[in-house]
Formats: C-alpha cells, structure tokens, sequence
C-alpha cells in the first residue's frame, strides 16, 4: 500500500513538473518578444495651437495604429495554442499572450503620449494638455482593429462600410480624419453596398435598414455626397422599396404607386439649374400648338434657334417690324419640361 502511495506521489509530482516546464517556456518565448517602436519623430518645433500640429498628431496615431496591430500578431492566442496545445492549457495560454500584448501596449501608449506632449506642451488653446494626450491615445486603441481590417482584408467594401457604420454616430477625431482624407474611397463603398443590397430578394427590410443607415452616415460625416454619387444610391434605395412593396400580396399596384410617391419616387426635388417649374397641367394657349409630330421632342433644346425670353403674359407682344397680311404666326409651342430626376442627401 506504502508502495503505492508512494508511486502516486511520484506521477503527481512529475506531473507539476512537466506543466511547470511547459508553463515556463511559453513565458519565456512571450517574454522574449520585441517591438521596435519606431514612431515618426516630433518636429521639435513649438506649438501655439493645436491645429498647427494637426497632421502631426494624425501622423503619430496611424503609426501607432500599426504598432498595436503589430504587437496583436506577435501575441496571437491562435499560434501559441495551437503550438502548446498539448502542454498547456488553452485559458493558461490565452492569459499569458494576453499578459504580454498588455505590456507591449503600455509601451506603444507611453511612447505615444511623450511624442504627443512634446509637440503640444506649449499649445495656448487647450485647457487640459494631459486629457487630450489620453485621448489621442483612446481614438488610437479604439480604431486600430478597424484599421487592421482595412489594411488586410479581401474585401475592402466591408470593412470601409463596417467602419462608417460604426463611428459615424462616435466621436474619434482620429476615425473622422481617416474618413475624411479616403472620402472618395468610404463613398464609392456605401454606393456599391447599397446597389448589392438593392438586387436581393430575401431579408429586405434588413437591406433597407443596411441602406438607410449608411446613407445616413454619409450625410453626418461628409453633410452629402455628389451628385453622382447621390442620383444612383437614391435610385437604388428607391427601387430596393419598391421591390418591399411589391413583395406584399395585400397592396394593388395603385397603392403601390401612391406610397413610392410618398417616397419621392414620381417627385424628386427639381434641381438647381434654371429650367421652367414643372407644372401640374399645360398652360393654355390663345392659338392650338402646331406639333409636326405626334409628341414633341423631349430634348433639351427644341430648336437651333436662340430660345426667345419668356413674357409675363402668356399673350404675344407685337414687334414694331410690319405686320403681313397673313394672321400672326402662333407661339413658339412650349417645350415639354422633363422631370429631373435629382435626389439630395440631407
């Protein structure tokens, strides 16, 4: 029994000791892992104003941005547990890599922090020098997984959309710089998921609701977009709507058609341009509208000639030239005044 006992204590402890020695070397390998933080060097010069160093500071947090997802790679829980799998445990491994992008962390941040403060150490327009130095360090820790997304991923779409979603209601100075200085690139991605949302035929509300707040986003961080921008997302968001309506078997076509109204689908804001208000009816006329054909031509322009200025009654003036012996000729035939179709983003 004696003979046992002892046996066990002896398995028990060569146990510990081999988990120690595992335990010990996946210390030892994260312990022994190095970053380089080669953040760019302050200018040295002394600011008055914090907008003078602007570019400075968004320079320092992008590089900063990378260093944290530096540091995130070279502690990857994934590769050590699938390295150590067999000796130690997965929390046990999740806990040291943790340990140490902590410490790496700290190291980015404080090296941050110093460049930041001697750049803005002599600012005369900020009333708390250590609480914006912090922040410019949050936004930095708050945007760089993003960040990583958009640096790496397959599909940049998703990752410049998931990034709009997520911080246009925020407010990371970092974020909306980034936005700002790529806005070609954060338009151009809204419009192709919206046109991607707009083809579906299933989960449509969830598209509409995809659509409605990216195109809300474009409007809180850039106040709208360009008209060739905005004209093909309204005309998509339109018709993913009307393809919801058309989905429900309660709705006629005619209720159809007065709800997309109701959207602006058949009334969009006239644009800008100076071109004659639309109107409900034709405006009479003393003499019948000579038509050479059918219908009259919708272009732009329905004669070479100059088109005459528009009088303040519809009634033609005489001109001091004589007047023929034949009736006067009637007026011009007013051109039929096609519909732009321009939408706004508010």
């Amino acid at each position: 029994m004696k003979t046992w006992k002892a046996c066990l204590i002896c398995f028990g402890m060569l146990f510990m000791l081999c988990g120690c020695g595992s335990n010990s070397d996946i210390k030892a390998e994260l312990d022994s892992v190095e970053l380089e933080l080669d953040l760019p060097e302050p200018s040295g010069r002394s600011a008055r104003r914090l907008d003078e160093v602007d570019d400075d500071v968004y320079e320092q947090q992008i590089a900063a941005c990378e260093l944290y997802i530096e540091a995130y790679e070279l502690t990857n829980t994934v590769d050590f547990t699938e390295k150590y799998k067999d000796d130690v445990k997965k929390d046990r491994v999740a806990y040291y890599c943790n340990e140490r992008r902590k410490e790496l962390q700290l190291d980015i941040a404080t090296k941050l922090q110093d460049n930041i403060y001697s750049m803005v150490r002599a600012v005369e327009d900020c009333e708390n020098i250590s609480a914006y130095i912090t922040r410019v360090n949050y936004d930095v820790v708050n945007f760089y997984d993003y960040y990583s997304e958009y640096l790496n991923s397959n599909d940049e779409t998703d990752a410049l959309c998931t990034i709009l979603k997520v911080f246009y209601e925020k407010t990371n100075v970092l974020v909306f710089r980034f936005m700002a200085e790529h806005e070609e690139e954060f338009v151009r991605a809204a419009l192709v998921r919206i046109e991607e949302n707009a083809r579906q035929n299933e989960n449509l509300n969830m598209y509409i609701a995809e659509n409605n707040e990216l195109t809300k986003a474009l409007n809180e961080v850039y106040g709208g977009v360009s008209e060739d921008y905005a004209v093909p997302i309204s005309e998509a968001n339109i018709r993913l709507a009307r393809k919801l309506l058309e989905s429900d078997s309660e709705l006629a076509e005619e209720d159809i058609d007065i709800l997309m109204q109701q959207l602006g689908e058949p009334t969009p804001e006239p644009s800008e341009s100076p071109t004659p208000e639309p109107t409900e009816t034709p405006e009479p006329t003393s003499t019948p509208r000579p038509t050479p054909t059918p219908r009259p031509t919708p272009t732009p322009r329905p004669t070479p000639t100059p088109r005459p200025e528009p009088t303040p009654t519809p009634r033609p003036q005489p001109t001091p030239e004589p007047v023929e012996t034949e009736p006067p000729a009637p007026a011009e035939p007013e051109p039929t005044v096609q519909e732009s179709y321009y939408f706004e983003l508010d």
